[in-house]
C-alpha cells in the first residue's frame, strides 16, 4: 500500500481519463497494472480494501475534470441568467421612455414593471444612467462585430445609425437628458474603436508609429461624432445611408495616403 500512496503522483492523469466506454474495472487494474502490484502469481492482487483505495485515488483525479466541467457550465448558465435579466431591465427602461423623460424614472419604476427587486436592479447595474450606458454599449458591440475593417466599415457605421434610429425615442430622450459631453464621450470611443481597426488593416505593410496610427484614428473619430451628433440633434430626419455615401467619399483613399505620409522609411 505504500508504494500506491508514495507513487500516487506519478500516475499518468491519462490513465483514469480513458474512453467513456472503458468500464471502472478495467480502468482501475490498468492503473494497478502501471503501479507494479501484483501477487505471488504474477497476477494483480486486488484485494477488496486495494480496489477501494484505488477507486477513492479514481475518484480524487476525475471529478477535478468533472468538477472544473461543472463550473464551466455553471459559469454559462449563470452568464445566461445575468444578460436575460439585463435585457428585461432594458426593455422596461425602453418602454418607460417612451411614456416620460428619463430624469423621471426611477429605479422603482423599472423594476416594477420588470417584476424584480431593486436588489436585483442593483446586483447588475449602480444607477439608471449605468443601465443605459450598458445599452448603448451591448447595442453598438452588435452593430458593430466583425465590421471593423476597411471593407465593412462603411457596413458597420451604417448599422449603428440604423440602430439608433430603430431605438429614436430612447436614444433623444437620453440625449436631451444626459449631459452632451456624457454622449460624447460614449460615441468618441465606440466609433474609436471601429476606425482603429480601418487605420491598423491599412497600415499593415507599413512603418508607422503607434502614436500616429491613434492621431489618424482620433482625428476622424471627431468628424464622424460630429456628423452624428448633428443627425440625432435634427431629429434624425437624413437617410443615414446617404450619410455613410458621403462619408465614404471623403475618406476614399485618404486613409492610406495620410498612413503612407507618416510611414518612417
Amino acid at each position: 500500500m505504500p508504494g500506491v500512496m508514495e507513487e500516487r503522483k506519478n500516475v499518468p492523469f491519462t490513465l483514469v481519463k480513458r474512453k467513456t466506454d472503458e468500464s471502472l474495472e478495467k480502468i482501475l487494474c490498468n492503473l494497478l497494472k502501471t503501479q507494479n502490484i501484483h501477487g505471488k502469481d504474477g497476477k494483480s492482487a486486488c484485494k477488496p480494501f486495494l480496489l477501494c483505495g484505488m477507486l477513492i485515488l479514481w475518484k480524487r483525479l476525475l471529478p477535478s475534470e468533472t468538477g472544473r466541467a461543472r463550473a464551466e457550465h455553471s459559469r454559462e448558465r449563470m452568464g445566461l441568467v445575468a444578460q436575460t435579466t439585463k435585457r428585461a431591465l432594458e426593455a422596461s427602461l425602453k418602454k418607460l421612455l417612451v411614456q416620460k423623460p428619463l430624469n423621471k424614472i426611477t429605479i422603482n419604476d423599472i423594476t416594477e414593471d420588470c417584476g424584480v427587486n431593486r436588489m436585483t436592479f442593483y446586483y447588475h447595474f449602480k444607477d439608471i444612467y449605468d443601465l443605459v450606458e450598458w445599452s448603448c454599449a451591448e447595442d453598438a458591440k452588435k452593430a458593430l462585430e466583425g465590421k471593423k475593417t476597411y471593407d465593412t466599415w462603411q457596413q458597420g457605421f451604417l448599422q449603428i445609425f440604423e440602430a439608433v434610429q430603430e431605438n429614436k425615442p430612447f436614444i433623444i430622450n437620453v440625449y436631451r437628458s444626459v449631459s452632451r459631453e456624457q454622449v460624447e464621450l460614449y460615441l468618441y470611443k465606440l466609433t474609436y474603436d471601429l476606425l482603429i481597426g480601418v487605420v491598423n488593416e491599412c497600415s499593415k505593410d507599413l512603418n508607422v508609429r503607434e502614436d500616429d496610427k491613434e492621431f489618424i484614428a482620433n482625428f476622424y473619430k471627431y468628424a464622424f461624432v460630429g456628423v452624428m451628433l448633428d443627425w440625432v440633434k435634427n431629429d434624425m430626419k437624413e437617410d443615414p445611408k446617404q450619410i455613410i455615401d458621403r462619408l465614404s467619399t471623403l475618406m476614399h483613399g485618404n486613409v492610406s495616403a495620410a498612413l503612407e505620409r507618416f510611414s518612417i522609411s
